[in-house]
């Protein structure tokens, strides 16, 4: 189930000190899901113009939000899908992919 871009609200800057995630869930990822950007990339993604919400599939996590931002590599960049903790100040990287067509569409929209 792919749920609707319309819940993603925004822009908003994402403010953090440093981005991280957990190895073990990075390399489960990047080893499932090779066409996907490695979890490094989210360090070169825009985080001053993003479109998030919570993250609709966890929502006893309330730290845990869904974002869809800009990763600034060529023009017009590539949108990416994140989801992600905010703990503390860190930006935990939990999935990463490249959003789907609908999603690309809400955020030039």
């Amino acid at each position: 189930m792919t749920p609707s871009s319309r819940s993603f609200r925004g822009p908003f800057k994402e403010t953090f000190v440093e981005i991280i995630w957990d190895d073990a869930n990075r390399i489960a990822h990047e080893t499932s899901y090779p066409d996907r950007p490695l979890f490094a990339f989210a360090k070169e993604f825009d985080w001053d113009r993003i479109k998030k919400r919570k993250d609709i599939e966890h929502r006893d996590v309330p730290e845990r939000s869904q974002a869809l931002v800009a990763w600034r590599i060529y023009d017009p960049p590539p949108i990416i899908f994140v989801a992600y903790c905010k703990v503390n100040g860190h930006l935990k990287i939990i999935s990463i992919r490249y959003a789907n067509a609908q999603e690309r569409r809400f955020f030039y929209g």
